[in-house]
C-alpha cells in the first residue's frame, strides 16, 4: 500500500483520518506498508517524503512522477516458506532438494521472491518474531508438511486464519491430520526429475492460487 497524504477522509466516514492517517503511519513504519528491493533498502522513508502533497500544494505531475519512481523500486511480492528445517531429520535432504530444485525456480518464474527463515538474511532479533511477522505480511505462503512437524502445522493454521494465500505441499505418502485433509495438497514424488516436478507444481499453483480464503476479513 502506498498512501498519499490527501484530505479525503475515511471511506466509512468515521473520522479516523483516512489517507492522511495512513500516510502518517507509513512514514513512521514504511516496512509495514511496502518493501523496496535490496538495492534500495532503507530508503523507503525518504521516498515517502518525496511524494507528500503538502495539502495538495505540490503540482500533481510532480507527485505522479515521484510516485512512479517509488513504484519502480518496490520489491517483488514475497513467498514465505514453511518447511522442515532440521538437518538431523531423516526427511531433511528430500525436502531441501524439493525446495532448492523445484520450489525456488517456480517462485522465481512466477515473479516472486522467497523468505526462508533460518536460510535467508534476517533483520529480526528473535526467530519466532521473524517467522510470524514475515508470514503475516507475505503475499503467499508455501507450506510443506513433510515430516509432520508441529511448528509447520501451527504456521499453516496462522496463515489460513490470517487469510493469506496458501499452497500446501508434502512428499507423497505424508499423513495429513485432522481437517487438513480437506485442504488441497500437492504431493510431490522424490523420484521425479526436476523439470517434471516443476511442471506439476506450476499446474497445482495455477489451479489453486485464486481460491478464496477460508476466513474472509470483515
Amino acid at each position: 500500500m502506498i498512501p498519499l497524504d490527501l484530505v479525503l477522509g475515511a471511506s466509512r466516514d468515521d473520522g479516523t483520518g483516512g489517507a492522511q492517517r495512513l500516510a502518517k503511519g507509513a512514514r513512521a513504519e514504511p516496512n509495514r506498508f511496502f518493501r523496496f528491493s535490496s538495492s534500495f533498502a532503507n530508503t523507503e522513508g525518504a521516498a515517502l517524503a518525496d511524494i507528500t502533497t503538502r495539502n495538495g500544494n505540490v503540482p500533481p505531475s510532480a507527485v505522479a512522477n515521484r510516485t512512479a519512481t517509488l513504484l519502480s523500486k518496490l520489491a517483488r511480492p514475497s513467498v514465505f516458506y514453511v518447511r522442515l528445517l532440521n538437518p538431523g531429520h531423516t526427511k531433511f535432504e528430500l525436502v531441501e532438494s524439493f525446495f532448492r530444485n523445484v520450489v525456488d525456480p517456480v517462485v522465481d518464474q512466477m515473479g516472486m521472491t522467497r523468505i526462508e527463515i533460518g536460510t535467508d538474511k534476517s533483520d529480526y532479533a528473535f526467530i519466532n518474531v521473524g517467522i510470524f511477522e514475515s508470514l503475516h505480511f507475505s503475499s503467499l505462503a508455501i507450506v510443506d508438511v513433510t515430516g509432520e512437524r508441529p511448528n509447520c502445522f501451527i504456521e499453516l493454521g496462522y496463515a489460513l486464519g490470517n487469510s493469506n494465500r496458501v499452497l500446501v505441499t508434502a512428499e507423497e505418502g505424508t499423513h495429513l491430520p485432522f481437517d487438513q485433509e480437506m485442504i488441497p495438497c500437492h504431493f510431490w514424488k522424490p523420484g521425479d526429475s526436476a523439470p517434471e516436478s516443476r511442471k506439476a507444481l506450476i499446474e497445482f499453483w495455477e489451479k489453486n492460487i485464486s481460491r478464496p480464503p477460508i476466513v474472509k476479513a470483515a
